[in-house]
């Protein structure tokens, strides 16, 4: 039986770009993607500790599913950045704003007050649990360590792939046809353009300096990625490096 590789993302644009390209780069895994329909780390209705949200996720997927804790290779999970970590001065408001929210280079605009307190909580709270998921590298279920890891984009998987951090829903599938067209075959080779330092070195070095990197000044407006380092991450978790086609 294959192990699992179980992927737990924000929304079904991760799904339609990255799941046949993974399953393709793992052949010798199962890969199953968990889409949230929303981001878990900045509900605001959500009051309870992180670690326990995520893994009450996971529970869940392999109770459903049911796969054993001893199935599971790997957890990978991604998130959009949003510029949680920028001060609270560069959320900003501007009451001609044509949109609820919008993100630029430097700052995290919104139309009205109430919108600046409420993202100014948002990104406290998905900073906070972003550090909290990023120190960890395993989550125990049922006694059984699965290991686990944290991988971003910013501001966020639109402004990676398109380099647009507001496109409108609407617009989404037929941005993503159009990338799938023109880069399926080397989305690996596409991402590394965006990751802060050097590809040489060892993997948790380079994954602990891309979240360090993310996290300083406006860093988490730019366009980055750390998710490229997932490759090496399954690699070393194996005991043969998976073929790459």
């Amino acid at each position: 039986m294959k192990k699992v590789i179980l992927i737990i993302v924000e929304g079904q644009t991760e799904e339609a770009i990255f799941f046949d390209y993974l399953q393709e780069r793992f052949t010798d895994a199962e890969v199953r993607i968990h889409v949230q329909a929303g981001d878990v780390l900045s509900d605001l209705r959500n009051k309870k500790n992180i670690k326990k949200v995520v893994g009450q996720l996971i529970r869940d997927y392999l109770e459903k599913y049911r796969f054993l804790p001893h199935d599971v290779l790997a957890v990978l999970h991604f998130t959009d950045t949003d510029g949680c970590f920028v001060v609270d001065d560069q959320v900003v408001v501007d009451s001609t704003a044509e949109k609820n929210l919008f993100y630029d280079e430097e700052s995290i605009v919104v139309p009205d007050d109430n919108k600046k307190q409420m993202i100014q909580q948002r990104n406290e709270q998905k900073a906070q649990n972003i550090r909290i998921l990023f120190a960890d590298h395993h989550f125990s279920i049922r006694s059984i360590k699965i290991p686990y890891q944290l991988y971003y984009f910013s501001t966020n998987l639109d402004h990676v792939l398109w380099d647009e951090r507001n496109t409108k829903g609407y617009e989404k599938l037929e941005k993503v046809d159009k990338f799938l067209e023109q880069f399926h075959a080397n989305i690996d080779q596409f991402l590394w353009q965006f990751v802060e330092g050097k590809q040489e070195g060892v993997y948790t070095e380079k994954y602990k300096h891309s979240w360090e990197y993310i996290m300083e000044s406006n860093h988490s407006l730019s366009r980055k990625t750390n998710m490229p380092f997932l490759l090496e991450m399954i690699d070393t978790l194996s005991s043969e490096p998976f073929s790459s086609n």
